[in-house]
């Protein structure tokens, strides 16, 4: 079975859906490595206060621009996304325009298909991050936008002037505003400094209801690469979406 990963020439994709995060539980400290200390503050009282408390997100499909910085790479594209709670379907088009290649996940593979070079990849979930194709690895955009969180899932509240911070009990930290709740900043906790582990939410914007952020940040561990996307249209709960990634029957799946 051939194995081959995809090459540099791979035009950027962005897979979505899975980071991979450590389990640990946070050590309970009485002041924070960022500057954080002890809250009294109720974690259940922080999210209910989020704008977007008491409703969820069922889909999005938009377009947004991005920008992918790496070691050797730097790159603009822009991309167009479907996605519910557990499918997407992403296309990726350069900046003349050009459809390089889709990727649909799910919650237990990704899918690439390269339309330039007519291949295709297919990996599991936990593999998926592997799979770095001009920088991009594996997220799903609507799990960040709008996170579904829990009060009992959390360990331990931390605040400082300005924000409170929820450590939760798999590993990931929530920054909240004390001004006006919204999610400025969730980091997983990953042994991978190559996982793109760190997202910073700016520009939030009303739409359908909802607070949600127009610019995102995204980091690796490392901190050695950064996506930043700036979406441009947004439409939430459209019905009969289409996750159709368009392989052609000729082509093999290459499993990695």
């Amino acid at each position: 079975m051939q194995t081959d990963r995809p090459t540099g020439r791979v035009l950027a994709l962005i897979v979505l859906l899975a980071l991979v995060w450590s389990c640990t539980p946070a050590k309970r400290l009485a002041v924070d490595p960022a500057g954080f200390t002890v809250s009294e503050a109720d974690p259940a009282t922080i999210l209910a206060n989020s704008p977007n408390a008491g409703k969820t997100i069922g889909s999005i499909e938009g377009r947004a621009r991005a920008q992918i910085s790496r070691p050797g790479v730097s790159e603009r594209v822009s991309v167009s996304f479907t996605s519910d709670r557990t499918r997407t379907l992403i296309s990726i088009r350069n900046n003349l325009g050009i459809e390089g290649g889709r990727i649909y996940a799910d919650r237990d593979s990704v899918l690439i298909y390269d339309r330039i070079e007519k291949q295709a990849w297919k990996s599991d979930i936990g593999r998926s991050h592997e799979l770095l194709l001009n920088g991009f690895s594996a997220f799903n955009l609507i799990d960040f936008i709008d996170p579904i969180l829990h009060a009992a899932e959390v360990q331990m509240v931390l605040e400082d002037e300005k924000r409170y911070k929820l450590v939760f009990f798999d590993g990931k930290t929530v920054i909240f505003s004390r001004q006006n709740y919204l999610v400025e900043q969730i980091v997983f906790s990953t042994d991978d400094p190559e996982v793109f582990s760190t997202f910073f939410f700016e520009n939030h914007a009303g739409l359908n209801g909802y607070k949600l952020p127009r610019t995102i940040r995204i980091f690796s561990d490392d901190g050695k690469s950064v996506i930043h996307l700036v979406t441009q249209s947004l439409e939430l709960d459209k019905k009969n979406l289409d996750f159709d990634i368009g392989i052609p029957p000729e082509i093999t799946i290459i499993r990695i």
